[in-house]
């Protein structure tokens, strides 16, 4: 048994942290890098005395590790197309049968994009829970131990008030609508509504959100469970392009930009912390409590706009302890 388990503890830990995941991204010619101080303002919030749930740090830091070996499969896959099969390329529509190299570079691919079909769905799992944690804490454990957390999802998830925005506003991206190209797909309630509307209604969003998944389905279904389907596409001479397997390169953008809305919507959590951050260092007094503005930050209600309400108490801490500090 580990007597030692990873965990992040402190703030300095949540910091080392973020160095090393964004100095492995730059190592992998990667740009998707966290914001200066991101873990540590999550950190912050995630343990916030009472009010903290650490479980949210803890479900961000998995969706963001699935993200990024998905990251590492893509990018493994794309590096061998471009050198050897891609249109003028030496081994460009070679039968893998009849040329070793070949193969070994055909199975290679298959091999890294199997992982992150199965990567990619799992991503989506972890994604919903992180949502629960954040929407819908109370149900989170009943999601957890459901039979089908889509269904649990689906069910769930239309009745968030408020939705979670940046979600909202990555499902319109035109990505996730070009997913949808089975016809049965067209004419759906969601893609009538997008049509008419200038945006996704806050009620489809679990809806829409699924479909994405059941897309991915269709080819994750079959590499896990069945006979798998993406070995008669990656291992033809046919071009990588008409193949299917070039379909989870779209999925795989549309859990980048996933995994953007996601880190989007915990800055907006944190935000009033970074706010807030100098001024406590000024305000050190024996009336001051800094953990307890920390407190009721998280514990602010929310309004339709997303937007935390201040409590009678935080308004008396600005007014007897922040003003006199910047007015004298």
């Amino acid at each position: 048994m580990d007597n030692n388990p990873f965990a992040i503890r402190s703030r300095t830990e949540a910091e080392l942290l973020q160095r090393r995941i964004n100095a492995i991204r730059e190592e992998r010619n990667s740009h998707d890098l966290l914001q200066s101080g991101f873990l540590t303002r999550l950190f912050d919030y995630t343990h916030s005395g009472t009010d903290g749930d650490p479980r949210i740090l803890t479900a961000f830091l998995d969706v963001e590790f699935t993200f990024i070996f998905m990251e590492a499969d893509i990018a493994a896959t794309a590096t061998i197309h471009n050198r050897d099969f891609a249109n003028e390329r030496p081994l460009a529509n070679v039968d893998p049968l009849t040329d070793d190299v070949a193969f070994n570079g055909k199975l290679d691919m298959l091999g890294h994009l199997t992982a992150s079909a199965l990567r990619c769905r799992a991503f989506w799992d972890k994604y919903f829970g992180i949502l629960f944690l954040l929407a819908d804490p109370a149900n989170y454990e009943a999601f957890t131990k459901a039979k089908s957390r889509r269904k649990f999802f689906a069910k769930h998830a239309a009745s968030w008030d408020p939705a979670p925005n940046h979600v909202l506003q990555f499902l319109e991206h035109g990505d996730v609508q070009s997913v949808h190209t089975d016809p049965s797909l067209r004419n759906t309630d969601v893609t009538i509504a997008l049509r008419r509307s200038a945006g996704l209604p806050k009620a489809m969003f679990p809806d829409h959100l699924l479909r994405v998944v059941d897309a991915l389905d269709r080819i994750r279904t079959a590499e896990a469970h069945g006979t798998g389907t993406l070995r008669r596409s990656v291992l033809s001479s046919s071009s990588f392009n008409d193949a299917r397997g070039s379909w989870l390169f779209k999925h795989h953008n549309i859990a980048m930009r996933g995994a953007r809305a996601l880190r989007r919507e915990l800055a907006d959590l944190t935000r009033p912390l970074a706010r807030l951050s100098t001024v406590l260092t000024r305000c050190r007094g024996p009336t001051s409590q800094p953990l307890a503005v920390v407190q009721l930050l998280g514990r602010g209600n929310r309004n339709a706009n997303s937007q935390p309400k201040r409590s009678r108490s935080l308004n008396n801490f600005i007014h007897f302890c922040l003003l006199p500090k910047f007015m004298g």
